[in-house]
């Protein structure tokens, strides 16, 4: 995973130091995250766990709905619903190339920055790659029922090419230079990995603080030290802690524990108090002073600590808007909780019922299908190997049709097909996500109305999911937009105020721009109230090239 990079000035406690002026910070803050990350694992991290297993058709020791069961298999019910929903809301994400817009705030008679910056941000966005983040957090809100992000900002070196002139009688030619760019993108964060306040707020922002647990290699762990991002007299090694290291959320992400730290970065709020002794180097008069100030003064700030005790850096928030760069968002409402509903979770019980019902079946299955033999024994030579093969001979004392024959116990019930299909059904209701292909068999108009009719019921249940999908880009994309006014001044102008309008809002507005172009025909060609609609027509439009037609 990535952690957020803004680079500042090193600051080193004295060596003669007794007491470390870090201690007090990363008490405090692992203090709040060890007690929350236990509450949550007691609460979710089974049942995740078993989430992500339906979903990779894995099977474990606590897949078992008896204890006589032998077979293994995973029905992919739900593996087919999670792809239909993702499917879906991608398609109504990203499937047109101007997927979201900044209009400018109503006062401001200058629109046409918030059209630079949008068709800019867009351009960035996919630099950075925007699709396949978005498709991961899409999935860990379809599989646990929350939909988490972190909006990183970092300076890159972007790779351009330079052309050199011809000189000295050496042709011209390119070579390949370096610029460096500010990098603002989000990264998805597992619910495994995150730690919330579990104290009863249900949004990011009104809470205490929420903490991304990840683990980083340890050559990046240096890298970052040598650019000036973590602090350099700071001595990182592995993480030895088994609790430190054991997988939430990544059942199947092994990684070197000998080659990386296990990193907490803690975004919320601090002790004003302790952040300041930290930043202060040690230096006595400012300890002084800072013993004076109320102990109870909390302010907002963003904290990295490795293997849960070694700060790595301690800064106040560095956003203009002292907005929390961690952003999460129920994938469907759950009332007063922070998390929300997957589809995992709606399909769960069908599942388990669908995956008992074809268990049982190949269970049978192997006691009818391999031969078996009742025998009686006292006409049998002694020792005789009762095991069949093909080519087998059995010595009897008499007819062998007397003494072998034979042993079933059945057949398998035809009717467990026709209920393995009724839990599909059930599936299928629970979680909205039906098969294209099943909708069209009870509809007799294959027309497009046809066609429509039928998948109205699941395109309904989906716009649900859909403002919540909605809600979550709007905060994401302001936030990000505004580090990039904050941060790349000169690429973006400096308008903090500003809409974001998503997919939703988009084909919201382009109803009503369909009515707006009706009212054109019954206006005089050429009048005020015309003119004035064709100009709301231009500045309401999603097109790619609004700013040249206002």
């Amino acid at each position: 995973m990535v952690d957020s990079i803004v680079i500042e000035k090193q600051r080193l406690s004295k060596p003669e130091e007794t007491a470390s002026p870090d201690a007090e910070l990363v008490s405090w803050v692992m203090g709040n995250v060890v007690r929350n990350r236990t509450a949550r694992d007691t609460a979710f991290k089974q049942r995740w766990d078993e989430y992500y297993r339906i979903w990779r058709g894995k099977w474990s020791p606590e897949s078992r709905s008896r204890k006589s069961e032998r077979s293994k298999l995973v029905a992919p019910a739900t593996q087919m619903a999670v792809d239909i929903m993702l499917a879906e809301i991608l398609e109504a994400v990203l499937s047109r190339e101007q997927w979201f817009d900044v209009p400018d705030d109503i006062d401001d008679k200058q629109k046409e920055d918030a059209i630079v910056a949008r068709d800019r941000l867009r351009e960035d966005l996919y630099k950075d790659g925007i699709v396949k983040t978005m498709a991961e957090i899409l999935t860990n809100g379809c599989l646990y029922g929350q939909l988490n992000a972190k909006i990183v900002t970092e300076v890159v070196q972007e790779a351009v090419p330079l052309r050199i002139p011809a000189k000295n009688g050496k042709p011209a030619r390119t070579v390949r230079g370096y610029k460096d760019r500010v990098a603002v993108y989000p990264v998805a964060v597992e619910p495994g990995q995150m730690v919330w306040d579990m104290s009863g707020p249900t949004d990011v922002d009104r809470m205490l603080g929420v903490a991304h647990e990840f683990r980083m290699p340890l050559h990046l762990i240096k890298q970052r030290q040598a650019d000036g991002v973590f602090r350099k007299d700071a001595i990182v090694g592995p993480s030895s802690d088994e609790k430190s290291t054991q997988d939430r959320g990544e059942l199947d992400n092994p990684m070197n524990q000998e080659d990386a730290a296990f990193i907490t970065e803690w975004h919320g709020l601090v002790p004003k108090r302790a952040l300041a002794k930290f930043r202060s180097g040690g230096d006595e008069l400012a300890l002084e002073i800072i013993g004076q100030s109320d102990a109870d003064e909390m302010v907002e700030a963003v904290v990295t600590i490795a293997n849960e005790g070694q700060l790595l850096r301690a800064m106040p928030n560095p956003s203009v808007m002292d907005d929390r760069a961690m952003i999460s968002e129920q994938f469907d409402t759950v009332p007063n909780r922070f998390m929300g509903r997957g589809t995992v979770e709606k399909a769960y019980n069908s599942q388990k019922g669908l995956d008992m019902e074809h268990r049982a079946r190949a269970d049978a299955l192997s006691w009818i299908n391999n031969p078996m033999l009742a025998a009686d024994l006292n006409r049998l030579p002694p020792k005789q190997d009762l095991n069949v093969w093909p080519g087998k001979v059995f010595g009897t004392r008499g007819d062998p049709r007397e003494i072998l024959t034979e042993f079933r116990f059945g057949d398998v019930n035809a009717s467990t097909f026709q209920q393995t299909q009724e839990y599909e059904r059930m599936i299928g209701q629970a979680t909205g996500a039906m098969d294209p292909a099943s909708l069209r068999g009870g509809v007799r108009d294959e027309s497009a109305m046809g066609s429509g009719i039928a998948a109205s019921g699941m395109i309904k249940r989906s716009k649900r999911t859909m403002f919540h999908v909605e809600e979550f880009l709007t905060r994401l994309l302001r936030r990000i937009l505004w580090r990039k006014m904050q941060f790349d001044p000169d690429r973006y102008p400096q308008d903090y105020d500003f809409r974001v309008k998503g997919t939703i809002g988009i084909i919201a507005r382009e109803v009503e721009l369909a009515q707006m172009t009706q009212m054109l025909q019954f206006l005089p060609e050429g009048s005020g109230p015309q003119l004035l609609i064709v100009k709301s027509i231009f500045e309401n439009s999603s097109s790619a090239h609004k700013g040249e037609m206002v």
